[in-house]
């Protein structure tokens, strides 16, 4: 199991993607959560926005589908998608995910 995180500028955004993402079997679970404020230096000026963060649970094997979707769907010209590996899973909260990342 592995674990994508991207930021969007609103809820509802965050819910789009989500949908997506569960629709197309991409992933078990989306957490989003927020808002947070973000700060950053964006083409030479430093800016600060809220955002909801996403959290994707998904399978290695779905990693590059997640990450298209997003670059496909996301409205930032440069979205934050990060991959986070995952040590441990409850056995039975990993089969439901991999269960649910699957074709079948």
């Amino acid at each position: 199991m592995i674990e994508i995180t991207t930021t969007v500028p609103s809820a509802q955004v965050g819910e789009s993607l989500a949908s997506g993402i569960i629709e197309g079997r991409m992933g078990a679970c989306v957490q989003i959560s927020g808002p947070v404020t973000s700060v950053y230096r964006w083409q030479g000026n430093i800016e600060t926005s809220q955002e909801w963060r996403l959290i994707v649970k998904t399978i290695e094997s779905r990693r590059d589908q997640v990450v298209d979707y997003l670059h496909r769907n996301h409205p930032y010209e440069l979205p934050e998608i990060v991959e986070h590996s995952v040590e441990w899973v409850e056995p039975r909260f990993l089969a439901w995910v991999m269960q649910e990342s699957s074709d079948s």
